[in-house]
């Protein structure tokens, strides 16, 4: 006869195997939502960068002009260098209605792994935004 103690630890681990399993169809069932909300976001974050872009490379031109700004034609230089560098980044993992489905699946799965990447990029340039927002205010 089974001992009280190995009956409990074997219906404990028979209750977390189902946990788990039941996390996994959660998650399974989250990723088509997931994988459909993709290409707006990028879009979304690709409008933004390259507004941002817009936005700072006529400061930069006037900068380079007025040689007392050269601390902030430098930080205006970093901002478009890191600017663009996330736009590369968006631009190689934005899904195209066009691409075929294991080429969507790829970039989303591209994406997934750099997200924490885009997203300290995306505060970096807010940062500088605030910047350059007080330095041409002042």
């Amino acid at each position: 006869m089974a001992e009280p103690i190995s009956i409990i630890g074997g219906v404990a681990a028979v209750t977390q195997l189902a946990r788990y399993g039941l996390r996994i169809i959660q998650a399974a069932s989250e990723c088509p939502s997931a994988i459909r909300d993709t290409p707006d976001t990028i879009q979304a974050l690709l409008n933004n960068v390259e507004g941002f872009i817009s936005m700072v490379q006529p400061l930069s031109q006037k900068s380079h002009t007025v040689a007392r700004y050269s601390p902030f034609s430098s930080m205006i230089d970093r901002s478009i260098k890191l600017a663009t560098s996330l736009q590369g980044t968006l631009q190689a993992v934005a899904i195209k209605d066009d691409d075929p489905i294991p080429i969507k699946l790829k970039k989303f799965f591209s994406f997934q792994r750099k997200a924490k990447k885009i997203s300290n990029s995306m505060m970096d340039i807010e940062k500088c935004k605030i910047s350059i927002i007080f330095r041409t205010a002042a």
